[in-house]
């Protein structure tokens, strides 16, 4: 944040993960390397202005561009995570929007080794000369809650 007079605290990661549904890889195997999403279906989520059909990984230390193909595409979260919870094909999102799916065995995460860096979460705040009690507080409670949870 270049100068914008707002004051920022680090309180969390995010992790984006690749996952399926048992039964799909019942019948289609389980990916063990990116570079086995090839032979998959994927459903694809477009969340904003990327290519949908390219998803990162991180291989040998280096970050690495997968090109993936599916016969599902959404604009909305819901619908991927559900086509994907109903065997559809292997899906890709950050963790925290599937983790009840994850928690009751509906999906399966799938490749963790070649997970991308995890995204930063940051509380961000007007600037103000004596700093806010509340602010504090929350943002306190924000990164303790944050660090108890696997996001």
């Amino acid at each position: 944040m270049p100068d914008s007079g707002l004051k920022a605290r680090r309180i969390g990661e995010l992790r984006v993960v690749i996952f399926g549904a048992p039964a799909y890889f019942a019948r289609h195997g389980r990916p063990g390397h990116p570079d086995d999403l090839e032979n998959h279906h994927c459903v694809l989520h477009a969340a904003d202005d990327t290519d949908i059909e390219k998803w990162p990984f991180r291989i040998e230390g280096k970050y690495k561009s997968v090109r993936v193909h599916g016969r599902f595409k959404t604009d909305s979260a819901a619908a991927a995570h559900v086509a994907v919870a109903r065997g559809l094909g292997v899906g890709r999102a950050p963790l925290w929007q599937i983790r009840r799916l994850v928690d009751d065995d509906v999906v399966q995460v799938v490749l963790e080794d070649f997970e991308i860096t995890r995204i930063p979460i940051h509380a961000v705040w007007p600037s103000t000369k004596i700093p806010l009690a509340k602010t504090k507080l929350f943002a306190d409670f924000l990164a303790a809650r944050l660090k108890s949870a696997d996001f």
